[in-house]
C-alpha cells in the first residue's frame, strides 16, 4: 500500500467498538448493553499500519490530532492517523448536532 499511495493519509476514528449501538434503546440498560452490544476491543490500528508500511500516528485529544494533521500536510507520506475517542461523548455530540439541525 505504501508504495502505491505515496501521499495518502488514512484517518481511523477509534471509539473502542460498538459506538453505533448507543443509538438503540438498549443503551439505557446496564450491564447487558456493554456486555452484548458495545463489545470493547481495546485494539489499535498500529499493527495494520506497520503491515502496510504506513507511518502511524496515535492521537488521543484535539492537540495531538491537530499536530498529526499538520504532520500529514507538511511531511507528505503514506500514513495512518488513529484518533481515539470516547464513544459516550461522541454520541452526546452527535445528539447535540442533530438537535441543532432540527431547530
Amino acid at each position: 500500500l505504501a508504495s502505491q499511495t505515496p501521499n495518502a493519509t488514512i484517518l481511523v476514528l477509534n471509539n473502542n467498538g460498538g459506538g453505533i449501538f448507543r443509538r438503540l434503546p438498549i443503551s439505557q440498560h446496564e450491564p447487558p448493553f456493554t456486555e452484548r452490544f458495545l463489545t470493547p476491543h481495546g485494539r489499535s490500528f498500529a499493527h495494520a499500519a506497520a503491515m502496510f508500511g504506513l507511518d502511524y500516528i496515535h492521537a488521543e485529544n484535539r492537540e495531538q490530532f491537530e499536530q498529526a494533521v499538520e504532520t500529514a500536510v507538511t511531511q507528505p507520506a503514506p500514513r495512518l492517523i488513529e484518533l481515539f475517542t470516547n464513544g459516550e461523548t461522541d454520541e452526546q455530540i452527535r445528539r447535540q448536532i442533530n438537535n441543532k439541525i432540527k431547530t
